[in-house]
């Protein structure tokens, strides 16, 4: 499962895979955080990642420069990554914690398709809320405001 959160007004973006490579991530990438940005019109898409394998920083930027040059998208993409045993920093980090309590803990699946339809539907109900931090019952009191600020902090 990969997962990309919009910091600014809480929409989660995610998708669920049989492996977590960076062909994987790269699909997220191109669908659908990339078409996301492109129509709301970002200038600049921050993407804020861990030192996971599966987003192979040695390639990461190569492979954005290359098809950002190839599909002329009309946007920055800069990387900034988050210091290793940083996961407090890391709001998707958190989500994924939420998401293992109230969905994959209580219940149990007879199959992946079964675990993997219920994500999907699980990130379909996030999109639809206004606040997906404030319904999920995060235990963090900060607001995503202040979060946002730590982790750009810690990433200056």
């Amino acid at each position: 499962m990969f997962a990309g959160l919009s910091v600014p007004d809480g929409p989660v973006y995610g998708q669920t895979f049989s492996r977590k490579r960076f062909v994987d991530f790269q699909t997220l990438l191109l669908q659908p955080i990339l078409p996301e940005a492109l129509r709301r019109g970002v200038h600049t898409l921050k993407l804020i990642l861990d030192n996971g394998t599966t987003h192979a920083p040695k390639q990461l930027r190569r492979w954005l420069d290359g098809r950002a040059q190839a599909q002329g998208w009309p946007l920055t993409i800069q990387v900034i990554w988050l210091p290793p045993d940083a996961s407090r920093l890391d709001q998707i980090e958190i989500w994924f914690s939420v998401l293992q309590r109230k969905l994959l803990q209580p219940d149990h699946f007879n199959s992946l398709e079964e675990l993997a339809q219920a994500i999907d539907y699980r990130f379909y109900q996030v999109q639809k809320r206004d606040s997906p931090a404030h319904q999920l019952d995060l235990h963090r009191r900060k607001t995503q405001k202040e979060t946002r600020n730590q982790i750009m902090k810690s990433c200056t």
